[in-house]
């Protein structure tokens, strides 16, 4: 691999011995480059800090007791109109506590974080939905991940420069030069170095951190108004508006989770878009009524319980059976979501002793039926070969074409992926479960887009 001898003399220059932790800012090959350096067997360490609706880097750092810190990864800003005002955000996860509106699905993202012994850990898990960095990588160690933030696109993986299998899902912004963002692990896994160059697109960010820096797994951050750096709690680079996340260093001796000030610095407790002011609690900016708080538990996805009853969006959950309640008829009848047995089941279900729910309602007919069609291919599928899981993967990009060029609404693409996995479904049922284990796969996958459209 290429280095640039510049840089190099630079970095062994100072960090020949444990630096601790290093802030650089230099000028190579007419790129401005402003570096965070820290060395993971020394008394710093690298932790996330996140907020639910949008904080300055400076808060961010302070939240978790830090000492330096940068801006972390994508969202969606109150000031972009297309987001209707809504923060978004990824895969994200503080003190092995993980955050995900998909489950594990990380798409084209690469999830770069810090595992329980410190140690930084590049995941990832593409179930194949969206195009880029089609491939998997520690997948199964999402358990060991202590903190962390996904991103795309992935600019090196194990040592290989992999930036230009996510070029279709680049836009302008990417491929135009301007000052980019980055954080990356060494081969030795001893040090982290995040930071800005500027002047380039997200290809030459890639071959820049690959080539200059000998990068081994690393994502590209947000950049734009999000740009922020801070070293020793002194300003280097202030982001033009609040952000919501950040990689921080902190002092191992000195952190201490159990410690940390709430992020909305006013004893607000945030939880997903439900939030606890004084002693009412709220669902964007709603009142959630007869909510007994000292019992109150979020469960992620909208879902939160106490302990009479289970919330979904700020309602009180409910079966409801026959016609309209605006228009009751006979046979109309409601029953409550059992608070008691309430729980998370994993990729959007939540399940109690009686019923399976998805988007806050119980799952009946076909759906219901469906969803046990899932648990069997999910079942099966760990038995799948490579070949098998590329061929499905293959067969279901040509799928998405020709349903993108015959529908031109949702409602009509989920109607097709219903009808393909019916027709693989009555096509494959008399085979033996080992010869039908690809085809399950593919109606999984076209469950999922059926479900996310």
């Amino acid at each position: 691999m290429k280095k640039s001898s510049s840089i190099l003399i630079i970095l062994f220059g100072l960090f020949s011995f444990s630096f601790g932790h290093e802030y650089i800012n230099t000028q190579i090959d007419g790129k401005n480059v402003q570096l965070l350096q820290v060395d993971l067997s020394s008394e710093y360490k690298v932790v996330t800090s996140l907020s639910q609706d949008g904080d300055s880097l400076e808060t961010l750092v302070d939240n978790v007791g830090g000492v330096s810190g940068v801006n972390g990864v994508y969202f969606c800003p109150d000031d972009y109109s297309e987001c209707d005002g809504n923060y978004t955000h990824t895969y994200r996860v503080y003190e092995g506590q993980h955050e995900s509106k998909y489950g594990e699905d990380l798409g084209a993202r690469g999830l770069f974080g810090f595992d329980d012994n410190g140690l930084p850990l590049m995941i990832l898990n593409n179930y194949g939905y969206v195009d880029g960095i089609d491939r998997n990588f520690n997948e199964n160690k999402f358990e060991k991940l202590q903190y962390g933030l996904a991103n795309y696109p992935v600019l090196m993986l194990n040592g290989e420069n992999v930036v230009n299998e996510s070029k279709d899902i680049m836009d302008d912004k990417m491929t135009t030069p301007g000052t980019k963002s980055f954080i990356c692990s060494t081969n030795n896994q001893e040090e982290v170095i995040m930071g800005t160059v500027s002047d380039v697109n997200i290809e030459g960010l890639a071959d820049f951190v690959d080539e200059s820096l000998g990068c081994y797994d690393a994502i590209n951050l947000d950049a734009g108004g999000s740009l922020g750096m801070m070293y020793e709690n002194d300003k280097k680079m202030s982001p033009g508006r609040e952000i919501m996340d950040a990689f921080v260093v902190v002092k191992k001796e000195d952190y201490d989770p159990a410690q940390i000030q709430d992020s909305s610095q006013n004893q607000q407790q945030d939880m997903g878009n439900y939030t606890i002011r004084g002693d009412d609690l709220y669902y964007n900016q709603q009142k959630v009524y007869d909510v007994d708080l000292d019992s109150f538990e979020y469960l992620g996805e909208g879902y939160g319980k106490d302990d009479s009853y289970v919330y979904y969006e700020g309602e009180a959950l409910t079966i409801q059976w026959g016609e309209d309640p605006q228009n009751v008829q006979p046979g109309y009848s409601v029953e409550w979501a059992d608070a008691s047995t309430f729980e998370k089941i994993g990729d959007g279900y939540f399940k109690d002793k009686n019923y399976i729910y998805k988007n806050g309602e119980a799952l009946k007919g076909e759906e219901l039926e469906d969803y046990k069609d899932i648990q069997e291919s999910q079942e099966t599928s760990t038995s799948l070969t490579q070949q098998q899981i590329q061929t499905a993967r293959g067969f279901m990009r040509k799928l998405d074409s020709i349903i993108d060029g015959k529908a031109a609404t949702n409602p009509e693409k989920r109607k097709l992926y219903r009808q393909v996995s019916s027709k693989i479904h009555n096509a494959t049922q008399d085979y033996d479960k080992s010869d039908r284990v690809m085809f399950d796969y593919i109606r999984y996958l076209c469950y999922q887009r059926y479900n996310r459209l």
